[in-house]
């Protein structure tokens, strides 16, 4: 199980900014990581203690067994991952994180689909390929069963 470097005596309003503004590395997204970065920064201190726990926390706490009950067809798509610095980088080609290795080895049922150059937000950044491989994932997924 991996440890989980602690987050929750950052400011809130802080812990958002850096969260997020992490989270693209294409500056053509810039007005829309600023947005994401505001909306953030602007939730009232409790709300966002409630909605954005500690992630890495979690993931020690509960991660290996909630993946571990995860017996049908699913999908994950990656393009980042935190280094031990808790710094969010992009996922070189072929690269395996701890978070993708776990997926192999507690739901082998997942297909892992990876993008490199894309920042954490995807569907935003690469929507046609988010989509295609939805629609190819739910096609075999039908097919299969």
């Amino acid at each position: 199980m991996r440890a989980a470097a602690p987050y929750v005596d950052v400011e809130p309003r802080e812990r958002a900014r850096h969260s997020f503004a992490q989270m693209f590395f294409d500056e053509q997204f810039a007005p829309q990581r600023d947005a994401i970065v505001q909306r953030a920064m602007d939730l009232p201190a409790h709300v966002a203690r409630t909605l954005m726990p500690d992630f890495a926390a979690w993931d020690v706490l509960h991660m290996e067994p909630v993946l571990a009950r995860l017996d049908v067809p699913a999908l994950a798509i990656a393009c980042t991952w935190m280094n031990p610095q808790r710094e969010r980088v992009a996922l070189a080609e072929g690269a395996s994180t701890p978070w993708l290795q776990a997926l192999e080895q507690l739901a082998p049922r997942t297909r892992i689909v990876r993008y490199t150059g894309a920042g954490h937000f995807p569907m935003l950044e690469r929507p046609l390929d988010v989509n295609r491989d939805i629609e190819t994932f739910l096609r075999s997924v039908a097919t299969a069963g």
